[in-house]
């Protein structure tokens, strides 16, 4: 089987989240629009990154400068979920983000190779704020958090983030092994892709069953 069978396929499933958030768009309230247009800006990255690989374009520059893009606008989506002091430091914690971002690339690593320090802490800390989310959620729906389109949503960012935080770490350990082995790696990330694609999905079929969305973030 292709390296390429899963990732393609994950290109696929993210397009079908997109499309439904523009049909549910009307039951969204601020912080789910904040997501939708989250999608839609990952599914342009997506776009670029496989528009500059297929022509054999240098394309690590791209996904670097999504880095800030994708941890300030699942930050703040999240932060409407979480205790109001919580929520002050989640918020915060998006422009010293971006300023570290901003170090690191300037002294530490080049903007055009792989980001061996920004992209790991990126993962951890977006895994950990999605972490925070459910628990809040789930303490505040006790009765049918799988109800609540947070908890698919969180579900799968939580999945992506700390499991491909685990591959990133590894993927230069396995390169040194053999090629075989980090293409393993790429195949098992598709995969992983289109399952919390497919999270996501599910949560915003959850806005079928509402009028408007009923969730009360803070």
């Amino acid at each position: 089987m292709s390296v390429y069978f899963f990732q393609n396929w994950s290109f696929v499933a993210q397009v079908v989240p997109v499309v439904l958030t523009w049909l549910f768009l009307r039951r969204m309230t601020r912080p789910l629009r904040v997501f939708s247009a989250f999608l839609v800006v990952s599914l342009v990255s997506t776009v670029l990154n496989s528009y500059l690989s297929l022509h054999k374009i240098h394309n690590l520059w791209a996904s670097n400068l999504f880095m800030p893009i994708q941890f300030g606008m699942l930050a703040y989506f999240f932060s409407f979920y979480v205790g109001h002091s919580i929520q002050r430091a989640i918020r915060l914690s998006i422009p010293i983000f971006i300023l570290l971002w901003s170090i690191n690339f300037l002294f530490l690593e080049s903007i055009f190779t792989y980001s061996m320090y920004a992209k790991p802490i990126e993962y951890i800390l977006l895994a950990a704020i999605s972490a925070i989310a459910l628990l809040t959620n789930y303490r505040r729906n006790l009765l049918s958090p799988r109800s609540d389109p947070l908890f698919w949503i969180g579900s799968g960012a939580l999945l992506y983030f700390s499991s491909t935080a685990i591959l990133f770490a590894m993927s230069s350990i396995l390169l040194s092994i053999s090629p075989q082995a980090l293409r393993t790696v790429l195949s098992i990330q598709g995969m992983i892709s289109i399952l919390i694609n497919l999270s996501y999905t599910i949560g915003i079929l959850c806005l079928r069953h509402q009028s408007t969305y009923s969730g009360q973030p803070s």
